[in-house]
């Protein structure tokens, strides 16, 4: 449905923002991701309701995979904290079901969602050149950012996350999406998707992210 991709696009396309709290940390550190999924979640509860029998599986291990969390967060020394954050995976969840639900009713919604994860990848991009040459403090989302930002009087650049670690993963993730041919009918390479490959595997290095970059090489 259109409220459906809508829902799934938005996220991709406004990932900047999704990470951001709506709520304290006493009150769990909610982000905004969590508060569009379970928005969304009543408008599309009938999805849930109705869901194709190759999605019951992923309905199944997901009830197991929160169970396991449950007997964990009452064995835990810090049980309301650990049973709020239990609830944050039910986010997580009400995503991924939508967006597999939406690939097994229309598999070329694919191509929508690696435009919108591209998209995403090359924002983060100017963002990382304005701290370069402005500075941490003049663009960040985050009142504090990760300690881990300074190593050895050398800046490890973020970008719109809040940890620079977090940030290579990502980009390690999405610069491979630049690899796939989104027209397949055309015998030409595409040339500005390598080189948009190269520019997120560069900003790997000025993030300083050492998993980011072992991943990449894998």
């Amino acid at each position: 449905s259109c409220t459906k991709r809508s829902y799934l696009l938005f996220v991709l396309y406004f990932l900047p923002f999704v990470d951001l709290s709506v709520t304290t940390e006493k009150m769990g550190s909610f982000t905004v991701f969590d508060a569009i999924s379970y928005f969304s979640f009543f408008f599309l509860i009938q999805d849930f309701a109705f869901s194709s029998k190759r999605i019951r599986t992923y309905f199944f291990l997901f009830w197991l995979f929160l169970v396991v969390l449950l007997i964990g967060a009452l064995r835990s020394e810090f049980i309301v904290n650990s049973l709020i954050n239990i609830i944050k995976f039910v986010s997580i969840f009400i995503y991924a079901n939508l967006l597999i639900a939406e690939y097994y009713n229309d598999p070329t919604f694919t191509v929508s969602v690696v435009k919108g994860l591209k998209f995403a990848a090359l924002v983060s991009v100017p963002f990382l050149v304005v701290q370069m040459v402005a500075g941490l403090d003049l663009l960040s989302f985050y009142p504090y950012l990760n300690q881990n930002i300074l190593d050895s009087n050398v800046v490890r650049y973020p970008s719109f996350f809040q940890d620079p670690q977090m940030y290579s993963q990502f980009l390690a993730i999405s610069c491979f999406l630049f690899l796939i041919r989104a027209d397949n009918k055309s015998p030409k390479p595409q040339y500005l998707n390598y080189f948009f490959f190269l520019v997120l595997v560069f900003a790997i290095f000025l993030s300083g992210g050492r998993s980011g970059f072992l991943g990449l090489c894998f």
